[in-house]
């Protein structure tokens, strides 16, 4: 099965919504859009501000990173094959934008099992007729299905070749394709040989052990990856196995026990037919996020067991279960003790180390200056082309969150650095943007490609304001690289463009920002304010249309050892957040986030289900942000400092809580406490969770996690959401509501049961 390398058909990655995160590595956190702080989003729609990148092909699809449509079926397949994928233990580091999903991409349950033998030639399953079908008519339907099989592969037009195909046999003798992907949104095609009519079947099973999610397309004849935005011509598009394969996939389409061997079915029913019917000559799948485990592509591989077009009641050999993924305990992490002595290591800031698609002008300008310092604008000097392509004087308008700069941590784009002696990463800078975003590169990222970095918004560890009016953001390294940190191979920012009081997302709210940047280093000291040292700067204000930038040396970042600022006192008194109902925050009860019901053991139990509160009629539940909040202090205008106070513990019904699902909402400083855009989020950062024998879990997160250093001192409200996701993932879609009944907030220096 040799053959020469083809053309790949691949796409760059879109960009973060508003207030959304691209991606975490691999952590696949929930967008929240709203005007808060940015999250980090599971599921982030793809922002048009943002364009592929010059070079990349014409055949190109955006990377999509959604659960499968509403809700996967939970089925594991009988069989005798070990699972060969790797087991998914943190969540994925790219958030990747979904494009709509329509309803023909619905999963359904099936509880009638099928028949997925598989035939030596590519013709309808167990069909009584022996002989190869005729090329030129099309297949007339039969009840067993109708299968993809690994010599419909069509290497002309996928991103892989033969040699990246292995066909394989189960212990039950079946064949399954063993595939090696090498990138993101990498497909592999398929070509029937004769065009099927989807409109004669019901359903399409694939039954896979997948490191990743997938795409799966189904197209005509006409078509022709050479086209703009050829992937919208599909007939039928869906997600498979979200966050991977799981044969214990819960009824909410969350991932939970092992990975492994899963079947999910979509419906074919609603697909619109035209005159000629639905025929279908060819089939795709692709990588659709990246490998789960932080592994990069190289490491994993993809079994396909079964591609199958399908009608009821067949007798599938593919046998399910249906006992749910057994319930886990979840241990507390005994933190890691760094070497305090380890010698700081810094990021050199000059013009050979900066970033390949950092130096093109399309995301912004780099100026080096003499005294070390780099000064970047978000304006970009890339000149915009009109309908025909031509390169007009325009310059190309700022994308909003997107431009920003990126340095190789070794000697160029392919060094990976051991980062994993390291606790924190601090680069210190001064902006007048209101907020930026860490960007790293690292394993089988292309650090000289904007596309394939993970980011970061917020989760600061702590934020040093320095006399000269810089400040220095202190990040666990952990946080920015997860499991990749030990293949580091590039750091940088992006910083959020937009005017004040904006979104950025109409017509003459994108405003360049500038930031100069100063050091980046990563130590394992907390770091005290910088002195006022700053010399007169060097270079005139602004910047040219083509920066010339003249490479310096970059001083060393000197951490200047301080006592530790989070030593707490255990002796402190808890403090407890009144949840009654005259201490909630309106917004929680006016119906529009939900429904809360005060009890009169002192707890409360929220419902993401909306109302409207005069007629009772409930509302279409607004996906991932409904919440509750409740005051710190007596009104929404008190401030309390709880800066001595390691922890915030909620107390929770164990069985309302998941982990991937309970998001922290905190309002401080300037944050009207009252309105509930104003909050800021914390996606599953809990550092510790425990059970309590009478049914409750102890939740326990950091305050500057969630605070802030800036705002943790003048607290005003504290409250959650639970994600209550729609059957696409997205905010435009009615989603599944979710319960929770909350015991206690409390403010505290010991984790105890």
């Amino acid at each position: 099965m040799d053959g020469d390398a083809a053309p790949t058909t691949e796409a760059p990655a879109p960009a973060a919504p508003d207030g959304g995160q691209p991606t975490v590595p691999d952590g696949g956190q929930p967008t929240v859009p709203d005007g808060g702080q940015p999250t980090v989003p599971d599921a982030p729609v793809a922002d048009p501000s943002e364009e592929p990148e010059a070079s990349a092909p014409a055949t190109e699809a955006p990377e999509t990173d959604a659960p499968a449509t509403a809700a996967p079926v939970t089925e594991a397949p009988e069989t005798d094959v070990p699972a060969t994928a790797p087991r998914a233990t943190e969540a994925p580091e790219t958030a990747i934008p979904e494009p709509a999903v329509p309803a023909s991409a619905t999963p359904m349950v099936s509880d009638e099992p099928s028949q997925s033998a598989r035939p030596d030639i590519p013709a309808p399953i167990e069909s009584d007729t022996p002989d190869v079908p005729d090329e030129t008519a099309t297949p007339e339907p039969v009840s067993d299905g109708y299968a993809i099989t690994p010599e419909m592969f069509d290497e002309e037009l996928s991103g892989i070749t033969k040699k990246d195909i292995s066909v394989c046999t189960d212990a039950k003798g079946r064949e399954y394709m063993e595939i090696k992907f090498s990138k993101l949104n990498q497909y592999a095609f398929f070509k029937l040989p004769a065009a099927i009519d989807l409109s004669d079947y019901k359903n399409v099973q694939i039954v896979a052990n997948v490191p990743g999610q997938l795409s799966f397309y189904t197209f005509d004849e006409t078509l022709d990856t050479t086209e703009d935005s050829w992937w919208e011509k599909s007939q039928l598009m869906a997600f498979p196995f979200y966050q991977g394969s799981y044969p214990g996939r819960l009824e909410d389409g969350r991932a939970a026990g092992e990975m492994g061997i899963e079947r999910q079915i979509y419906a074919l029913s609603s697909i619109k037919e035209n005159d000629t019917g639905l025929p279908t000559t060819y089939v795709a799948i692709a990588t659709n996020s990246k490998p789960q485990d932080g592994s990069d592509f190289e490491e994993v591989v993809y079994d396909i067991h079964s591609i199958k077009f399908f009608n009821e009641d067949q007798d599938d050999d593919w046998q399910v279960t249906t006992s749910p993924a057994p319930a886990t305990e979840v241990p507390i992490a005994t933190p890691r003790v760094y070497d305090e002595n380890l010698a700081d290591q810094s990021v050199s800031l000059d013009a050979e180390h900066l970033s390949g698609w950092a130096a093109d002008g399309k995301y912004g300008q780099v100026k080096f200056n003499s005294d070390g310092t780099v000064t970047f604008s978000s304006q970009p000097t890339a000149k915009q082309k009109d309908a025909d392509g031509n390169e007009t004087d325009q310059v190309c308008p700022v994308s909003v969150y997107n431009n920003g700069c990126s340095f190789y941590i070794g000697e160029d784009a392919d060094t990976q650095t051991d980062l994993s002696d390291y606790h924190y990463v601090a680069i210190r800078l001064k902006t007048d943007a209101p907020e930026f975003k860490m960007m790293t590169w690292a394993g089988g990222d292309d650090a000289d490609n904007f596309w394939d970095k993970s980011d970061t918004w917020g989760n600061t560890t702590a934020i040093v304001d320095n006399a000269d009016g810089s400040s220095t953001y202190i990040y666990d390294v952990k946080t920015l690289f997860g499991k990749k940190v030990s293949k580091a191979k590039a750091i940088g920012f992006t910083l959020k463009s937009n005017k004040e009081g904006t979104t950025g997302s109409d017509d003459g709210d994108e405003e360049a920002k500038e930031a100069e940047v100063y050091s980046i280093t990563f130590t394992n000291k907390l770091l005290s304010a910088e002195p006022d040292s700053s010399p007169e700067p060097t270079e005139t204000p602004g910047f040219a249309e083509t920066p010339s930038p003249e490479p310096t040396e970059t001083p060393s970042f000197t951490a200047t050892p301080s006592p530790d600022p989070f030593s707490y006192d255990e002796s402190q008194p808890n403090r407890v957040v009144i949840i009654y109902s005259d201490n909630v925050t309106p917004w929680s009860t006016n119906g529009d986030y939900g429904q809360m019901t005060f009890h009169s053991d002192g707890s409360v139990t929220f419902n993401s289900q909306p109302i409207d509160k005069e007629t009772g009629e409930l509302k279409e539940v607004n996906v991932y942000n409904n919440g509750c909040g409740f005051y710190i202090g007596e009104d929404a205008d008190s401030t309390a400092d709880l800066s001595a106070y390691h922890y915030a513990v909620f107390r929770i019904k164990k069985e309302d809580y998941n982990a991937e699902d309970f998001k922290v909402m905190t309002w401080g400083g300037n944050d009207d406490a009252d309105s509930f855009w104003d909050k800021t989020d914390t996606w599953e950062r809990a550092v510790s969770e425990i059970e309590n024998e009478d049914g409750t879990v102890s939740v326990a997160f950091e305050m500057l996690t969630i605070f802030g250093k800036n705002r943790v001192g003048k607290a005003k409200a504290i409250g959650f959401t639970l994600r209550s996701a729609g059957e696409d993932e997205s905010d435009m879609d009615s989603g599944v509501a979710k319960e929770a009944t909350l015991y206690s907030i409390t403010f505290t220096n010991k984790l105890e049961n």
